[in-house]
């Protein structure tokens, strides 16, 4: 069954490869007429029961132009807890009528005890809950504002399509897991992979979370782990070849060749690849520094991952972290970049680079980067399936260093969460600069030509890259007149 926008459910059939000529259809679609779930299951029932005699007969006697209709018999409820029914006194309706009544009889309570409070069970007070348009409505009103742009759309087209398939008008309360398995089940039905299903699923789910906590849901989140990709399915993806692969070291070496290097046509792009190289961080992390977070500890010049500037966000509480700055980015000119800056009065490393994009704070340093892997030098990944970018340098970094820097120094320097343990959690402090600063020596890229990229870094090239205050033109003296 297939649910319309506007609530109608429709029946919809494949119909066989070698019968298609003959019912001239490859799908057969049609509408159930109802809104409610239960009588539109009853109706597909009896519409699949006639299209397969009709599959049957077209095969034994060559016949499938034959017109098939729902019958619309009448369901009452009585006061007992009995069911009635009104049909059109043919054989086909009084049998699908029957049918319908021996599967109501099936979901209805059956127990003695059911029975008897049945008829003098008092009247359903009406809900006083959101309906799921409403609840949206809420929920965006005080959501949307602190999330980032992309990730506010992905929740906004999960929802939208939650409330396509349920219904405008259903209240939150009414919601069951297995309205949002059949929604689900839709959804992968129109080829959409179960990772991304899961991740509306979990979109969804925070929509029902924000209204458990004002108490409109009881109980549990009806759309809370419908759906999960595992950890194990995860691993299987990853085995297939998904997922971000690591450069090896002929490929950067192409990459951050002087010659290759000098096209790509922002500064932000050049430095934002070279931080990404030495240091492991997120292209979001890179983007949005400000010239405040460059900083000196304990006699070691550092950068501070931070959120403490507007327009600045962390993944998480590990995200924030100390990052000593490698020797050869200083060799380059990086502090002499954020030195210079600071004389022109600029507030951040990249200022004339927009950080509020609804791709993300780091979309023009992923733009400029992609540009030059696979425009320029058109590189492809291992696998069918891989992906390479500007995260496979903190892949790639994060490989590098594994070979002698202990893992907890190692997630430390990257960002990532620390280890479950009481010793990791709650004992360690935090790392010196001094101590992080082991990392040097691993990250000691043989194929860089230190000179060569400091040159092409020192000329600046046009575009949003650059400096606004260092773009403009000196303005030709006032002659009076």
């Amino acid at each position: 069954m297939l649910r319309h926008k506007s609530g109608v459910w429709y029946f919809r059939l494949v119909v066989p490869r070698d019968l298609q000529l003959a019912f001239g259809k490859k799908i057969i679609k049609r509408s159930l007429g109802v809104r409610d779930m239960r009588l539109a299951r009853l109706y597909a029932y009896e519409l699949g029961a006639q299209y397969a005699h009709a599959i049957a007969e077209a095969r034994g006697k060559g016949m499938a132009n034959r017109e098939w209709k729902v019958s619309k018999f009448e369901i009452d409820h009585r006061a007992d807890g009995g069911f009635s029914m009104r049909t059109d006194g043919t054989e086909q309706d009084n049998t699908a009528a029957l049918e319908a009544l021996r599967l109501l009889q099936a979901v209805r309570p059956t127990t003695p005890m059911a029975m008897a409070v049945a008829p003098s069970s008092p009247a359903v007070p009406v809900s006083s809950a959101p309906t799921l348009l409403e609840a949206f409505k809420r929920y965006q009103a005080a959501e949307q504002a602190g999330m980032k742009p992309d990730t506010w759309d992905q929740r906004q087209r999960a929802i939208w399509s939650y409330i396509e398939a349920l219904g405008p008008s259903k209240r939150v309360d009414e919601v069951t897991p297995q309205e949002t398995d059949l929604w689900a089940a839709e959804l992968q039905s129109e080829g959409r992979s179960k990772r991304t299903v899961a991740q509306w699923v979990s979109h969804v789910a925070q929509l029902f979370e924000a209204q458990r906590r004002i108490g409109n849901v009881k109980g549990d989140n009806p759309v809370k782990g419908v759906v999960v990709f595992t950890k194990a399915e995860k691993l299987a993806a990853k085995n297939r070849g998904h997922g971000w692969e690591a450069f090896d070291d002929a490929q950067l070496a192409r990459i951050f060749d002087p010659k290759n290097f000098a096209r790509m046509t922002t500064t932000h792009a050049r430095w934002g690849s070279l931080i990404g190289l030495y240091s492991g961080a997120r292209v979001s992390e890179v983007a949005q520094l400000f010239l405040r977070d460059f900083e000196v500890v304990e006699g070691t010049k550092c950068v501070r991952i931070t959120n403490e500037s507007d327009g600045q966000s962390v993944k998480n509480e590990a995200s924030k972290r100390l990052v000593p700055l490698h020797p050869d980015l200083l060799d380059m000119g990086l502090w002499a970049h954020v030195e210079h800056l600071r004389a022109l009065g600029e507030e951040r490393l990249f200022p004339g680079m927009r950080i509020d994009s609804k791709s993300g704070a780091g979309n023009a340093i992923s733009k400029g980067f992609r540009y030059l892997v696979h425009e320029v030098l058109e590189m492809k990944p291992r696998r069918a399936k891989g992906k390479i970018a500007f995260h496979s340098l903190r892949k790639s970094v994060i490989q590098r260093l594994q070979t002698n820097l202990p893992g907890e120094r190692r997630k430390a320097l990257v960002g990532h969460e620390p280890g479950d343990g009481v010793h990791e959690a709650f004992y360690m402090r935090p790392w010196t600069a001094e101590e992080l600063a082991t990392f040097f020596p691993e990250l000691a890229w043989p194929f860089m030509d230190k000179p060569a990229l400091k040159a092409i870094l020192a000329n600046a090239p046009k575009g949003r890259g650059r400096p606004k205050s260092a773009a403009k033109k000196p303005q030709k003296p006032k002659v009076a007149p």
